[in-house]
């Protein structure tokens, strides 16, 4: 009988929340966002959770203030923020996040950090020695952060995301497996015994640490409402417009 469960169980295909492909063109453009909330059980209450997903940033087809626009305002949306990058952190990947959360810069704010919670996900995370989950990211990071203190902008920019987010961490997450990596462009439906073990497991721990980090949307350290994030985003659209954007407040 458990042999039959079992069977049916990795024989169950992932429904994915959002289109995708694999292969180097992108998929997603701008903001996508589900159409339903999971009602999610918190320490705070059981709260409506809506799951975003955002193109890639600094492409060949998208400009730096559209960049800008786009993180800012998902981020505005965000409890918990995850940036996601492969096998390794790059001196221009906190640049380019440290470019981003610089444009918090216009929200007023009587006392930092302003933003929630910054999770760091390196997919394919190749020191197999260091193992994976969130404390082989801890070490990683503090490692990578050491390295940084001969290098005053990489330092610097590493800085400015722990004063901007409540919270800044990172989690390594082992490689899917063959039968998924030599998949290429294929949009079936994934099995779920197609998934190596060792990633399923730490899949689990990567959700189990992002609900411990989901919580009411806040804004420095307020509650977000409606008025509030329109309120934010006429202000973010002038302050990062090129030319200072249409006065939408009116």
């Amino acid at each position: 009988m458990q042999n039959k469960i079992e069977k049916k169980f990795l024989d169950k295909k992932l429904e994915p929340a959002f289109e995708w492909r694999g292969g180097p063109n992108r998929n997603t453009e701008g903001i996508w966002i589900t159409s339903k909330p999971i009602d999610l059980t918190t320490k705070d209450g059981t709260i409506a959770l809506y799951i975003m997903d955002t193109q890639g940033m600094f492409d060949n087809k998208t400009t730096k203030h559209e960049c800008a626009q786009i993180f800012t305002r998902s981020t505005l949306m965000s409890s918990v923020l995850v940036f996601n990058l492969l096998r390794q952190i790059l001196a221009n990947d906190i640049e380019q996040l440290a470019f981003w959360t610089k444009s918090a810069n216009w929200v007023e704010s009587d006392s930092k950090p302003v933003l929630q919670n910054l999770l760091i996900v390196i997919r394919d995370f190749p020191h197999a020695d260091m193992g994976y989950g969130i404390d082989a990211g801890k070490s990683y990071l503090d490692g990578e952060i050491f390295e940084a203190k001969g290098n005053s902008e990489v330092s610097s920019n590493l800085n400015d995301l722990h004063k901007i987010f409540q919270s800044v961490s990172e989690f390594a997450m082992p490689p899917p497996g063959k039968k998924l990596e030599n998949r290429g462009d294929s949009v079936k439906p994934i099995k779920i015994k197609e998934i190596d073990d060792k990633f399923l497991k730490h899949s689990k721990d990567l959700f189990k640490q992002m609900k411990t980090d989901v919580a009411p949307l806040e804004l420095n350290k307020k509650p977000m409402t409606g008025r509030t994030f329109y309120e934010y985003i006429v202000k973010q659209g002038r302050a990062t417009s090129p030319v200072g954007g249409p006065d939408i407040g009116k």
